[in-house]
């Protein structure tokens, strides 16, 4: 199981405890992004702004090591979730952002 998990870095979700199930009040936002230093950063400073927690990230790299996708699930007041994103889209790596 060790080795499985650092070679490949995936978790072993099969032999995990106390795993906290998924709740209707979590959303998830999917952020395409190009693989350059600083865009997970100003993605977490503009969740932080608007106080959004956190609860699960995964960032997916593709082949050449170009362009990602971060899965990002959080809580909390996503009312303006359009104004969000918009200024996710800001930073001048991010491709798209999908809520």
């Amino acid at each position: 199981m060790i080795k499985k998990f650092a070679a490949t870095g995936e978790i072993d979700l099969a032999n995990t405890v106390n795993r906290s199930s998924k709740d209707s009040t979590s959303h998830k936002i999917s952020v395409r992004h190009s693989s350059q230093v600083g865009v997970l950063s100003h993605v977490m400073g503009v969740l932080a702004e608007h106080n959004l927690l956190v609860l699960e990230m995964e960032n997916i790299v593709f082949a050449q090591r170009e362009a990602c996708v971060a899965n990002i699930c959080i809580s909390g007041d996503w009312t303006d979730a359009e104004k969000i994103c918009e200024k996710i889209k800001a930073h001048q790596h991010v491709i798209d952002v999908k809520f």
